[in-house]
């Protein structure tokens, strides 16, 4: 630390004696004395004996003080010595020193200035060695200019060469690449997104510009989702977009494969599915033709019910142009022509009943027929025969899994007994019960059928029924 010094100083005597030992002394005044710390005093100053002292604090005229410095020795001084504030040989030799330093003060030649902490100063020709100096707390207001070439080296294996950070709440861009008039030709946004106005490679990499954007020229490109609910890959065409939104094409760049906007796939060679073959809705094909596999004992086209859970749309439906069904093959597996069965399917909840079935409310939305069938569901809860002939009728009940009671469907002939009824025990838990039973039947003109359905498992059942007349001639 620097020692203090002042041109104010009166001469003084100690107001008590001190020993050698003392670590303090009392003056009979201090005025003028320096208000700062360190700074010397001469006890018994021009006598025999003189000793310096280095004041290090004071309480008024008490003075805690380092004895014997500068080559002095600490002495009894009794009361009354003289003491002086006086420059000591060391405040000359200090000095010296330094002048005649030629390492271990600056290292500086003559001429050049020393970089202060204090005022002001503007640096030119000045080299600082990164591995020798540590730059700390530059903001980005303080740096100005144009850096001309940066390069960033890590400083080892496993560190990061360079890190950009946004401020909290960042909206601005990350980072910005501009050409020399200033338009940005990429960027690094707020949450990690990068663009570009077209990317480049010489090594059979991902891109190369066009006119109209990037068209991409990768050799190989692998997407991998970066979660479970992530999708690796989403394809966006513009607002009114004309042009196919994907074009796979052969080495004489001919499309054998396209997307369109609407979502229209065009394959020119053969379509092979592994799994599923799924579309959102429906799929217009203008020709199809299925061809038996190598197999003779492969069927040539198969249709398969999804799951195990009751099917309750038709397998396959047979439209004419303006989608009106001609045939079908219903969802129990029956071929249905023009106008050959009506149908009536429902869900509801079956109350338990010791003895007595229960009538199944059908209603005009659960019958599945056209306008060209034979038989007409007249009122919701039943089917009326209107061409006498022989029929096929059909009928089951899916109760919920129960493992107690009985279960039983039944289809009655004019609201009186008929024989088309199945009864059920119950079954292991886990499994639903399903009764039911087909049987061809000679009905006449106005005759009825109603569904009815039974269980006595001591709790209420959710159950899907299903009733069906199909006409096979008369």
């Amino acid at each position: 630390m620097a020692r203090q010094f002042s041109n104010t100083a009166v001469e003084t005597v100690l107001a008590a004696s001190a020993t050698a030992a003392a670590t303090s002394i009392s003056v009979s005044s201090a005025s003028g004395f320096p208000i700062g710390f360190p700074y010397r005093l001469t006890l018994d100053y021009e006598q025999t004996g003189s000793e310096i002292v280095e004041v290090t604090a004071a309480s008024g005229t008490t003075l805690t003080v380092l004895r014997g410095v500068d080559g002095t020795s600490p002495q009894s001084h009794a009361v009354g010595a003289p003491v002086a504030h006086t420059a000591t040989a060391q405040d000359f030799r200090d000095s010296q020193d330094h002048i005649g330093a030629s390492a271990g003060v600056h290292g500086l030649t003559g001429g050049v200035a020393v970089v202060g902490t204090t005022a002001t100063q503007t640096l030119t020709n000045k080299t600082i060695d990164g591995s020798s100096n540590t730059i700390s707390n530059v903001n980005a207001g303080s740096v100005t200019g144009n850096f001309k070439s940066i390069t960033t080296v890590a400083a080892n294996a496993a560190s990061i060469a360079l890190t950009i950070k946004g401020f909290t709440g960042q909206t601005a861009d990350l980072s910005r690449w501009l050409d020399a008039a200033g338009a940005t030709k990429g960027a690094v946004d707020k949450d990690g997104k990068a663009s570009f106005a077209s990317l480049s490679t010489t090594d059979g990499g991902i891109a190369t510009a066009a006119s109209a954007g990037s068209v991409f020229v990768g050799k190989s490109l692998d997407l991998t989702a970066a979660t479970t609910t992530s999708t690796p890959l989403k394809i966006k065409s513009v607002a009114a977009a004309t042009a196919d939104v994907v074009q796979a094409l052969n080495s004489a760049a001919a499309v054998v494969f396209k997307i369109t906007p609407a979502g229209d796939v065009t394959a020119a060679g053969d379509v092979t599915v592994g799994s599923n073959l799924s579309v959102a809705d429906t799929s217009n094909l203008t020709q199809a033709v299925v061809t038996q596999k190598a197999s003779p004992v492969d069927p040539v086209l198969r249709l398969k019910a999804q799951s195990a859970v009751a099917n309750t749309r038709p397998f396959l439906q047979i439209t004419n142009h303006l989608g009106a069904d001609l045939a079908k093959v219903d969802e129990l597996g029956f071929w249905v022509g023009p106008g050959d069965a009506t149908s009536l399917e429902k869900t509801l909840n079956i109350p338990h009943n010791a003895s007595v079935f229960t009538k199944v409310a059908y209603v005009v939305g659960d019958a599945k027929f056209d306008v060209h069938d034979r038989q007409i569901a007249a009122t919701p809860t039943r089917i009326n025969i209107l061409v006498a002939g022989y029929y096929l009728v059909i009928h089951q009940a899916m109760f919920d899994d129960r493992t107690t009671g009985s279960r039983a469907s039944a289809v009655r002939l004019n609201a009186d007994t008929f024989p088309l009824e199945v009864r059920m025990n119950a079954v292991a838990a886990g499994h639903i019960t399903t009764p039911g039973s087909s049987r061809i039947c000679k009905l006449a003109v106005n005759d009825f059928l109603e569904h009815y359905v039974y269980q006595n498992s001591l709790v209420t059942l959710s159950t899907t029924v299903y009733m069906q007349v199909a006409w096979l001639g008369s």
